[in-house]
């Protein structure tokens, strides 16, 4: 039996009630056309019959604590409201028909997926009969409350210095740069400052006299709209809330009123759960747990019934900090390893090594005619094989040139020619987490034979939401095969290969994680160096071998202080490696030392002119476009491009600025009506050739929040599901057949962090076959890079111009 995880996730309650509302309109001898009202004795009736039908047994487990539908059909919005005291539910008919439209899409797909008998053995999976225990207790680390000092003093150098000699050696001379002497003080100092500006955000989100709704359904469960000025924190309340936080409830009265908010910041910093002020009575501070966030809409549950939910009350969350607190943890733990460390973060000169000749036969066939990635392959077998591979190996490859491909195919042959090894995939994205294992898992090739103790992909709690949209192959080698359970330490330790994110790691840490033989650090460029020390210090020993990929050319770190990423916390692992003396590349000659990293430059991915665009902004035109015609060449007989050779189309749009009150983000309405009109254009008439897009060929990107969600929105309206929206972070490493971007900046007096390179680096960078780029053209022409990019697009004639400004006094005459 699966152990149930705390409560449920939205998505499964979404999923458990559609299910439902599919039975219960199968047992209707007339089936509604309209909003359909049911009594609410026989909606009880049926759903307790519902769960005790044999096929949903696990439904049953996991549902057991719900004792009335009601509660759940409101909370998943499937509910009309009655008057008070009504008979009747009544349920929206349109949505629905919506989950009926999407079930069916589903079980179709389903059905497409072929499944060997042997793999129904379920020999595979991860056994669900033991879970994960904590066996060290992960400490608060919280920032000193003397930083605020220097808060106050924005963090000036000579502060900084005065207060760590670690962090004024790491300073010196404004280099920047760590030591194995000074990297545990002065990296710990950066965190602080980071951490103290997660806090800062918090503190502005404190909610004060605040009325909440109790939930009808559960005595303790209540909820709260946010205050519209508490939104000004620089990102989504989703992003900021979790479920791990707590949310302290104070009877609001004079005392509390009169608190000044700088109290508030040294309040989170104390890590209390319990407000207090000397010699003042307020009333007892009763703790909850943030249940949901949806938009400005915040759910809690409570240890204890409020005596009196109608009062206002004082609202402070409590953060739970978990992966700054993993980072603090793996510095700490660096001061017991430092010896065994320093091999890997601060690797000695080596000269080449002549590597012993292996006969390897190649999973991947590509990488046979692939010199770069062939020799990256040998040198990581050979050099592990024969105990020379002392230093990290490092993969650095722009987007489309294979780092991936080279990641599964070492992997595989390490696992065949060692057969000791022991492999952690790791990285920060989930989405990279999931390429590396589903690759792994094709090569492996299912249908042969069940592969036992083989691959573990494991998820956490958050992952469960997107269940549906993680490939079905990858799911049957994770710990989400049935529902969300994490897996005790001593059973993951029996797999080969476990691939999770760096916060997995970080949890894992907790409970007795064991060594590796090998450590695969993948995207390594889009995590700090701190985040990296998560996924390497309690997984390392002193045989174990490194492996590191990515680009440091692509979009790095998100950090939330800009004086931290000032100071360096933003200068990932990666590029402080390529520092170092040993990974040097002549510039004259190219040449490197091909035993410790490997530089790929071919790229599988796009069209030779989408390569060649960034590859002459960020890689000094270096870059070889690789990929056959037949691939990539899908627009050459689109008729909206003037050169069919350059599928890159700009069109000018001069739209407005619309500020978000509720995430602090902007949209640009004429922006949107360009990308969706594209979209129909797109699947209306396809590319002009043979082959139609589907929904799914197209990606949307826009820099801005608010602008990807209104755009998603919109395709869910007219019923365009597959068509993945995004920010250009949640796109890091995909790719699509066409790219569509909408840039939103128009009227404001900067770019933002649309000026940031790497971010423009990410955007170019998606597409295979056709990149469409929606956005004000003389606005972003103030950067140099987007003026390059608009300007080859004029030289080539795939430029729409924006509609000339209506001059008002003319018209009016």
């Amino acid at each position: 039996m699966v152990k149930k995880s705390r409560g449920t996730s939205r998505t499964f309650e979404k999923e458990v009630v559609g299910q439902f509302l599919m039975y219960l309109l199968g047992c209707q001898k007339e089936k509604p056309t309209t909003d359909w009202s049911i009594l609410k004795k026989e909606t009880y009736a049926e759903f307790r019959k519902f769960l005790d039908l044999p096929r949903n047994d696990n439904l049953r487990k996991r549902m057991s604590h719900f004792n009335e539908i009601g509660t759940f059909l409101h909370r998943t919005g499937y509910l009309i409201d009655t008057p008070k005291g009504s008979e009747f539910f009544c349920i929206n008919y349109q949505k629905m028909m919506l989950f009926k439209e999407i079930d069916e899409m589903h079980k179709n797909f389903e059905k497409k997926l072929m499944v060997d008998s042997k793999e129904k053995e379920k020999l595979h999976r991860l056994p669900a009969n033991s879970f994960f225990k904590a066996t060290q207790c992960l400490p608060h680390y919280l920032p000193p409350l003397t930083l605020l000092e220097l808060k106050k003093q924005k963090y000036a150098d000579e502060k900084l210095c005065e207060s760590s000699s670690q962090f004024a050696d790491y300073l010196k001379n404004g280099g920047r740069i760590f030591t194995p002497e000074n990297i545990r003080g002065a990296m710990q100092l950066l965190l602080q400052i980071e951490d103290i500006e997660v806090l800062q955000k918090y503190r502005r989100l404190i909610q004060r006299d605040v009325k909440l709704s109790q939930s009808h359904g559960h005595p303790r469960k209540y909820s709260l709209k946010l205050a519209r000025k508490s939104r000004k924190i620089g990102c989504s309340n989703e992003a900021l809330l979790s479920r791990y936080n707590h949310v302290l409830v104070i009877r609001e009265c004079p005392i509390t009123k009169s608190i000044l908010k700088d109290f508030f910041l040294q309040f989170l910093l104390s890590g209390s759960m319990e407000l207090n002020l000397p010699g003042k009575a307020i009333g007892p501070t009763v703790i909850g747990q943030i249940d949901s966030i949806v938009e400005r809409t915040v759910t809690f549950i409570t240890e204890i019934q409020l005596p009196d939910p109608n009062v206002s009350y004082l609202i402070i969350f409590c953060p739970a900090r978990l992966t700054l607190r993993y980072q603090y943890a793996a510095l700490e733990l660096y001061g017991k390893k430092q010896a065994i460390m320093q091999r890997f973060l601060f690797p000695n000169h080596m000269k080449p090594l002549a590597l012993p000749e292996m006969r390897l036969r190649f999973y991947d066939k590509n990488i046979a005619a692939n010199p770069e990635q062939k020799q990256a392959v040998h040198s990581i077998v050979s050099d592990s094989k024969f105990g020379q591979l002392f230093t990290p190996f490092v993969i650095f490859g722009p987007p489309g040139t294979g780092k991936t491909s080279v990641v599964v195919e070492s992997i595989l042959q390490l696992l065949l020619h060692e057969p000791n090894a022991k492999v952690l995939v790791t990285a920060g994205p989930n989405c990279a987490c999931d390429e590396v294992a589903l690759r792994i898992c094709k090569m492996l090739s299912l249908n042969k034979e069940p592969r036992t103790e083989i691959l573990a992909r494991i998820y956490s709690y958050s992952q469960e939401r997107r269940r549906e949209n993680i490939d079905k192959l990858v799911i049957e080698y994770s710990n989400m095969y049935e529902w969300h359970f994490l897996p005790d330490v001593k059973e993951l330790q029996k797999y080969r290969v476990v691939v999770c994110t760096l916060g997995a790691v970080g949890k894992f840490s907790t409970g007795d994680f064991q060594t590796f033989t090998h450590v695969f650090l993948d995207e390594a460029a889009a995590c700090s160096m701190s985040e990296s020390l998560v996924g390497i210090m309690s997984t390392l020993n002193e045989t174990s071998k490194l492996i590191i990929s990515g680009d440091y050319k692509q979009l790095g770190a998100i950090l939330n202080s800009k004086r931290a990423e000032k100071l360096g916390l933003h200068v990932t692992f990666m590029e402080r490696l390529l520092q170092q003396k040993c990974y040097e590349v002549d510039e004259a000659s190219g040449d490197y030392n091909r035993c410790i990293q490997t530089q790929l430059r071919r790229n599988f991915r796009s069209h030779p002119a989408i390569v060649k665009l960034f590859s002459q902004l960020y890689y000094d035109d270096k870059l070889q476009a690789m990929s056959t015609a037949d691939d990539i060449n899908l627009a050459a007989k689109w008729n909206r491009l003037k050169d069919p050779n350059f599928p890159i189309l700009f069109h000018a749009v001069h739209g407005k600025e619309e500020y978000d009150d509720d995430t602090g983000s902007i949209s640009n309405t004429k922006e949107i009506d360009e990308v969706l009109n594209y979209v129909n254009i797109l699947l209306e008439e396809g590319l002009g050739g043979e082959r139609m897009l589907e929904e799914s060929d197209i990606g949307i990107i826009s820099p801005y929040r608010s602008q990807y969600l209104a755009i998603q929105e919109d395709l869910n309206a007219l019923r365009k599901f597959r068509i993945e929206t995004g920010t250009v972070e949640t796109y890091r490493g995909k790719e699509k057949s066409v790219i569509i971007v909408s840039f939103v900046r128009s009227d404001s007096r900067g770019l933002g962090f649309l000026s940031n390179p790497k971010r423009l680096n990410v955007i170019l960078s998606r597409a295979k076959s056709l990149l469409i780029l929606v956005g004000n053209d003389e606005k972003l022409s103030q950067h140099k890079d987007y003026e390059f990019v608009i300007k080859e697009c004029q030289r080539h004639g795939n430029f729409i111009p924006a509609p000339p400004k209506i001059n008002k006094i003319n018209s009016t005459k």
